[in-house]
């Protein structure tokens, strides 16, 4: 019975599942860890936009000047009103990275399907960034086959640690309050070691006005805040 409980823990630890606060990967040069990220430091990121909201965390950004990484979805990107706010991401110095070109499920897709979304939204985002070194899987849903689709096109896969849930609505319809996103992301932090990469969503309004009060919290419990163009550095000191 030994021999079989430890199977099951190596089969868990590799991989993969969602713990906690966030997605638990095992060590994959393909993967991005935070693990050596200096203590109390955060990595701001962004998913499924643009939106319209995304306005808002610009400004909440340049306010406190913090960079982020904005996962986008490349059919969101493709529109005319997409394009713009793409620009505003990146003449206002931030990252744009891959979330596929529509928000599915990648590993139901053949590799063949992986690929051709992931390269579209590349092109899309190429518009105004000269690299995409950076995919979430939407959902957090990845497997070896996903990863060398990515890989394919040099990117790495980033995951997260902290998730505040900020697009999770209560019994009533409502989504977390912005205390309340801030006290997860507090919380979320501190059960990681004080660093991490926080995941957010700029497609909910809610979460984009709450972001002077969680940059703010940040920067009082300590917290610094990583930039996107840094996060490779601190990869190569794992190896």
């Amino acid at each position: 019975m030994v021999w079989k409980r430890c199977f099951i823990f190596f089969g868990i630890v590799c991989f993969g599942i969602f713990l906690g606060n966030g997605k638990v990967e095992c060590s994959d040069s393909r993967v991005v860890s935070c693990k050596n990220f200096p203590d109390r430091t955060v990595l701001l990121t962004f998913d499924d936009g643009p939106s319209s909201a995304t306005k808002e965390v610009l400004d909440a950004l340049k306010n406190e000047n913090a960079s982020a990484i904005f996962f986008i979805v490349g059919e969101k990107a493709n529109e005319r009103e997409g394009k713009k706010i793409l620009k505003l991401i990146a003449d206002s110095g931030h990252m744009i990275a891959n979330h596929g070109y529509k928000h599915v499920t990648m590993t139901k897709l053949t590799e063949k399907e992986q690929i051709s979304s992931l390269d579209k939204t590349n092109s899309c985002i190429k518009e105004f960034q000269k690299t995409v070194l950076y995919f979430r899987p939407p959902g957090g849903a990845c497997n070896n086959i996903l990863k060398r689709s990515v890989n394919s096109l040099g990117m790495k896969i980033m995951f997260w640690n902290v998730d505040p849930r900020d697009w999770k609505k209560n019994d009533c319809g409502a989504r977390p309050s912005h205390s309340a996103l801030k006290e997860r992301i507090l919380k979320g932090l501190e059960d990681q070691g004080h660093k991490g990469i926080v995941l957010l969503h700029d497609i909910h309004l809610n979460t984009a006005l709450a972001v002077p009060m969680i940059l703010d919290a940040l920067k009082k419990n300590g917290y610094s805040f990583m930039k996107p163009e840094d996060v490779l550095k601190y990869q190569k000191a794992s190896k």
